[in-house]
């Protein structure tokens, strides 16, 4: 005769859980991801809903935890199916590309549910088993550059709605809010599991209801209220007036900007709105701009680095793929087209100046532009960035973008082979051959008035990567942070939307203004607690509008000895994520570990 089997509390044995029928974990699982693409920037509002993201984790980790047929390829399906919703914008420049995308981030993601049931055998309190399992999946996602992993759409953006939480990021970075977010949805999950298990009969009722909540409410609460506690707690550094910028956003559709013929109309466009600009500045009354920005590649001119000017000297050509480009000693003929179109019509000086010039003494000039180099004894081209200092006679100072977009610049290695070339020439419009660079570029930034200013400078996909921001403020002095971008592919969809929320936690996580300036839109200012600034806004609207936003952007009071003060989060932002890759594996082998000392008592 079988033993009855006695309720138990909860805290210190748990059922064996249920298996669940593959249809119904498929109906939760996408039902899950749905509400995590609907929970993110720009699809129900502008931030984000990241309450409806928790109950999206909840949802997800009540059908996760279970055993079942077919449990990791449905969870597989649901998590591709559910970036291919996050990443829907995709499709403006090649709805193909939404299928390899989905399917490479989603096994990322599915990895969370058999660490999830791992834990939950091993009687992990729930919450911290979700937390654990959900961080450990996004942040080795998101851990290597594209395309081992891709660090786009955190949950942990999604603090960007809640003030208080997003300046939590100054010390958890986006990570810590992930977690954070993701135990909450484990809370809400458990709280379900434990109504159930007492309906069942598997918790004594006789336990209080401290006793059968406490655990996993600590679990679940402890995480969200250390991030608010961070949050209200600590202070972005001290800030002071900074340098004037005109950030100029033309509004050109990518249609026309990929026209060679429109080269001079693409920089007659810019200039005349640069001018409106300056104009609106003059008739306020207000001192000119220290800088004007131009957006990602909107100088419609090609540049060469002293590495690839030294490698042609020294004989250095295209690849051997590329040989069509013809002679490569052709491309310092570039000089003769940048001399007379910057220091001519941009700065108004030598043989062929402009009058007037476009721009007024002391302001300087920043835009991004296409830059040949060498790279690995071969001719190559970088999506690059500029700064021509006001001072005649200075040096332009050259940037170039670290994180490339997969198959949109970068074909990883894949653009060696010509059926590649030929497949995807007549879609793109132009061959991904790009490379990337090494590291953030940081520009000294000439002021009239006040202390010189150091810019980390980075481009377009370069946003979504905290470690932009981070990295050069580990190696030296940054005063502010500035974006050049072109979402002109995407319209008005809710990628810009995204951009916006990883500016705005990088903004607090790095404790430096962001300034952003784009095509398109959003062209807009965040303070270095997150908060917006300015903002490009015309009748209403913020992007596909042409315009330019004058603004000040705050740069921190530098001391007089010591280093300017940083946020706790760019020393520990890799730490964090270390942690939360090892936790969940680190967790599951400490059960094992308490679980054979119980058997050998």
């Amino acid at each position: 005769m079988t033993a009855p089997v006695n309720p138990v509390d909860p805290s210190q044995s748990a059922p064996p859980e249920r298996p669940l029928n593959p249809w119904l974990r498929l109906i939760a699982v996408v039902a899950a991801w749905g509400m995590l693409g609907l929970a993110g920037p720009g699809a129900l509002e502008g931030k984000g809903t990241p309450a409806l993201a928790v109950l999206a984790i909840a949802l997800w980790s009540a059908a996760a935890a279970r055993p079942g047929r077919f449990a990791f390829l449905i969870e597989w399906f649901g998590a591709s199916l559910g970036f291919a919703i996050q990443l829907e914008w995709i499709r403006h420049v090649a709805l193909g590309a939404l299928v390899p995308t989905g399917l490479g981030m989603g096994l990322y993601a599915a990895l969370a549910g058999p660490l999830l049931r791992a834990l939950v055998r091993r009687r992990v309190l729930f919450p911290l088993a979700v937390g654990a399992a959900w961080t450990f999946a996004e942040t080795l996602r998101a851990l290597y550059p594209p395309p081992i992993g891709h660090g786009w759409l955190l949950l942990g953006h999604l603090s960007a709605a809640w003030q208080t939480m997003l300046e939590g990021a100054r010390v958890f970075s986006v990570v810590g809010a992930t977690f954070a977010l993701a135990s909450l949805g484990g809370f809400a999950a458990s709280l379900a599991r434990l109504h159930e298990a007492r309906r069942r009969g598997d918790i004594d009722d006789d336990l209080s209801i401290a006793r059968t909540y406490g655990p996993v409410a600590i679990a679940g609460l402890t995480p969200l209220a250390a991030v608010f506690a961070a949050g209200a707690l600590t202070s972005s550094p001290q800030m002071e007036p900074g340098p004037r910028l005109l950030l100029v956003q033309p509004s050109v559709a990518q249609e026309r900007k990929m026209e060679i013929a429109s080269a001079r109309d693409l920089f007659d466009l810019q200039r005349d709105t640069t001018r409106a600009g300056l104009d609106a500045i003059a008739r306020l009354g207000e001192p000119p701009p220290d800088l004007v920005c131009w957006a990602e590649t909107m100088l419609p001119l090609q540049i060469v680095d002293p590495s690839a000017r030294a490698g042609i000297e020294a004989g250095v050509d295209f690849p051997a793929w590329r040989r069509d480009l013809g002679d490569p000693r052709v491309l310092v003929d570039f000089d003769a087209v940048e001399e007379p179109l910057i220091q001519g019509e941009v700065f108004g000086r030598g043989r062929r100046a402009a009058r007037p010039a476009l721009l007024p003494e002391g302001t300087s000039f920043l835009a991004g532009l296409e830059v040949w180099t060498e790279r690995g004894g071969e001719l190559r081209r970088l999506n690059g960035v500029a700064l021509w200092p006001a001072k005649p006679g200075a040096p332009r100072q050259l940037g170039a973008k670290r994180f490339l977009v997969p198959g949109a610049e970068g074909l990883m290695g894949l653009e060696r082979f010509g059926w590649v070339r030929r497949a995807i020439a007549p879609v793109a419009g132009y061959i991904p051959d790009f490379v990337s660079a090494e590291r953030t570029a940081v520009f000294e930034l000439p002021r009239a008035v006040g202390r010189d200013v150091r810019i980390g400078a980075s481009v377009c996909f370069d946003n979504a990567f905290l470690a932009t921001f981070l990295d050069p403020l580990r190696a030296g002095e940054i005063d502010m942070h500035l974006v050049v971008s072109n979402e002109a592919w995407y319209l008005d969809s809710y990628e810009l939307d995204q951009m916006v929320a990883f500016s705005r936690l990088a903004a607090v996580a790095s404790g430096r203004a962001i300034a952003r300036c784009t095509n398109s839109g959003v062209t807009a200012v965040f303070g270095p607690d997150g908060r917006e600034i300015a903002r490009l806004v015309v009748d209403g609207r913020d992007r596909l509008v042409p315009g330019a936003l004058a603004t000040t952007v705050p740069i921190p009071v530098r001391p007089a000895t010591g280093p300017t003060p940083r946020p706790p989060a760019v020393y520990l932002d890799l730490i964090w994520r270390w942690l939360f890759i090892l936790l969940g594996p680190g967790l599951l082998l400490g059960a094992r570990l308490c679980n054979r000392r119980r058997v050998g008592r």
